[in-house]
């Protein structure tokens, strides 16, 4: 017992060498093997002390955990107590409320079961500390740490520069109403940080403080350019885009990648460009308000809090201006002639790109104002992300997982245990409850395979890849059904990610749609649908939801990539599509409906767009499902003509359906009733 003691001390000493009071806190801890009051209220005082350490609060809050799972949900009196002593309003003072405390904390119940006092395995201990880490699986610490604390603490982390509250156009008034719509929708704690966080016009960056662990409170993913911030005990994440690159400079300016010409929105590497910030910002709550004008529930997107214009740079902890920072060598430091050489670059092609005749300023300064100009810097606060997105989850899930993830991403060395947490941690993100296997010593590959095939596991992968496929239909359905596309940005895999959610009764895995700088409504604007533009920016859609080939390349679409994650069993895999494409059909024919006679929606869109979206899909269903006929390009003319449309418009129509027949044919199935 002494033996299995000091090693527990020795895994406590590894996490809390700084900290007097950790000890202290496992011996209380340990001291009661059944529910003990005076337990729980020095835990409770513990996770509550601001003078404590984070991770010390940390820690008791999940002993805390640990503690109440030893109730019952008829011990009321008790949680009562408990609740008074923690703040929890309303108080839980039924059985119901209490039976749905403990069901949420027992999603952790694979860390506590192994926990059995003195006798707790070395490894058990490393699981609980890691357990411990991930702010937002700890139920109980949304009662114990303040909204202001959580932010100081987030703020502690990051580095921050003052910026300017970039205010929509008065044209866009909706756009605040959407913002101010999804903050008051979040629960009081998530909106206080929320507002706390991004009520103030400052920029943030990340700091060498910043992990790139998962479900780290203020977490820098890895492969991206972003902060995320998952608030303690909450299913919420918040992303923070852009927030420049790891090092001493969060931004720079590249003229190229892996050898060739960068993207435009590439460019400002770190950074943001302003109008493709703006558009996605505006395309996002658009879409947003029509999903649930239609559906009557919120679109799986992610939606923009707030927009801030990039005026300074922090820079060695410095507040640096942001045209300085791009002018002056010495600040700027090494590279700065090639970062020079790229701006010079950037502002032709940005100026090819627009048409724009921009000003030509003379001299260094004259330079760097041109491509301020032109990129107008944003900085963009999201609701409604997740960092698990699929391209990650699905290299985490693999053979070469662990290496991915700890060498080649965190740069830190791993054993077998650091590979099953990792494993544990994703299975039960797309799980949403997770039991682990019970042997540990099979390879990585193994685990994970036998972790999916556990009957219980088995089941919750299966119900979890029906209803994302079901989610994807329904978004994917309904944008289709609006003339909308996104060029494939939308659905692509490094833009779209699982989450696990509450739903007041139990767990459920949702999927989330990101990055919406390319996505287009375009019937807002447009008096007729452009099929030329709409058909291939549709056909890119499809690609990078079920697969298929871009410039004579393959692509793997969100299917193959779900396939890969949820691993089912092929007759499970084929009915899943299945799910897909029937939700895609009655989410079209729904929204159609929606058009054809809800007066509010019809207002979001030009009726004459209306009238050749209903024309457009009526010649292709024909060209596609009905007879061959001699002469039905001459017919489509003559009728589109009797309709009144240009004659530009029409020589379009009857060219796409002929030249395009190939990406038509190839979705056709959506055109299936």
């Amino acid at each position: 017992m002494t033996w299995q003691h000091d090693r527990t001390l020795a895994v406590l000493d590894a996490e809390f060498a700084d900290d007097a009071h950790a000890a202290d806190l496992l011996a209380t801890f340990l001291s009661a093997t059944e529910y003990s009051q005076s337990v729980a209220y020095r835990l409770i005082e513990t996770a509550r002390r601001r003078t404590a350490s984070w991770r010390l609060r940390r820690v008791a809050v999940l002993m805390l955990e640990h503690t109440v799972l030893k109730l019952s949900a008829h011990d009321v009196d008790e949680f009562e107590n408990l609740s008074e002593r923690m703040g929890i309003q309303p108080a839980l003072s039924t059985t119901k409320d209490i039976e749905r405390l403990l069901k949420r904390l027992a999603r952790l119940n694979r860390i506590h079961c192994r926990i059995n006092g003195v006798e707790t395995p070395q490894e058990a201990w490393q699981d609980f500390l890691h357990a411990a880490r991930a702010d937002s699986k700890l139920t109980l610490a949304r009662y114990l740490f303040s909204p202001d604390e959580v932010i100081r603490e987030i703020r502690r982390r990051v580095a921050i520069s003052s910026g300017l509250s970039a205010a929509p156009e008065p044209t866009r008034v909706w756009y605040n109403n959407e913002s101010e719509r999804a903050l008051s929708h979040m629960p009081p704690y998530e909106q206080a940080i929320a507002r706390g966080l991004f009520g103030r016009p400052d920029v943030y960056w990340v700091a060498p403080s910043v992990p790139s662990a998962l479900n780290s409170l203020a977490e820098y993913p890895l492969g991206s350019a972003a902060l995320v911030v998952k608030p303690p005990g909450s299913d919420i994440e918040f992303e923070i885009k852009r927030a420049g690159i790891r090092g001493r400079l969060p931004l720079t300016i590249i003229a190229e990648e892996n050898g060739e010409p960068a993207p435009l929105s590439h460019r400002f590497h770190g950074g943001a460009l302003g109008w493709l910030i703006r558009r996605e910002a505006d395309a996002a709550v658009r879409f947003s308000a029509i999903y649930r004008m239609i559906h009557g529930a919120e679109a799986p997107i992610s939606t923009p809090l707030t927009l801030t214009s990039v005026r300074t740079i922090s820079v060695d902890g410095q507040e640096i201006p942001l045209l300085n920072y791009l002018t002056n060598p010495r600040v700027f430091g090494p590279g700065f002639p090639q970062m020079r050489a790229a701006m010079r670059k950037a502002i032709d092609a940005f100026r090819a790109h627009s048409g724009a005749q921009m000003l030509r300023l003379p001299g260094d300064h004259g330079l760097t104002l041109q491509f301020i100009a032109q990129v107008s810097p944003l900085q963009i606060a999201l609701a409604n992300t997740t960092s698990f997105r699929l391209d990650r989850i699905s290299t985490y899930l693999s053979e070469t997982g662990p290496e991915e993830y700890f060498t080649k991403g965190l740069g830190v060395p791993y054993d077998a245990g650091d590979a099953r947490r990792l494993a544990d941690d994703v299975l039960e993100t797309i799980l949403g409850v997770y039991d682990p296997p019970d042997c540990v010593g099979e390879s990585y590959k193994e685990y994970v395979e036998t972790a999916l095939s556990i009957p219980a596991n088995r089941e919750r992968a299966d119900r979890a890849l029906c209803a994302v496929m079901q989610q994807i239909g329904e978004c994917w359905g309904t944008l289709i059904a609006i003339g909308g596309y996104s060029d494939g940005e939308s659905f692509v895999s490094r833009n779209v990610g699982l989450r696990s959610c509450w739903s007041g009764d139990d767990w459920t895995v949702g999927i989330v749609f990101m990055d919406h700088d390319d996505l287009s409504i375009p019937g807002h604007k447009h008096k007729r649908l452009h099929p030329r533009r709409a058909v291939q920016g549709m056909y890119r859609d499809h690609v990078h939801v079920l697969g298929g080939r871009l410039d004579s390349d393959p692509r793997p679409g969100e299917v193959t990539y779900l396939l890969d994650i949820y691993r089912p069993s092929p007759e499970q895999a084929a009915a899943s599509v299945e799910i897909l494409r029937a939700a895609t059909r009655a989410a079209r024919r729904k929204t159609e409906q929606q058009l054809a006679g809800n007066a509010a929606l019809q207002q979001r869109f030009h009726d004459s767009f209306l009238r050749s979206l209903r024309d457009w899909n009526e010649l292709v269903g024909e060209r596609l499902h009905g007879p061959r006929l001699d002469g039905w390009k001459d017919e489509v003319k003559w009728r589109l003509r009797e309709r009144s449309y240009d004659e530009e418009l029409v020589q379009e129509y009857a060219t796409v359906l002929e030249r395009f027949e190939p990406m038509l044919k190839t979705m056709a199935w959506l055109h299936e009733d």
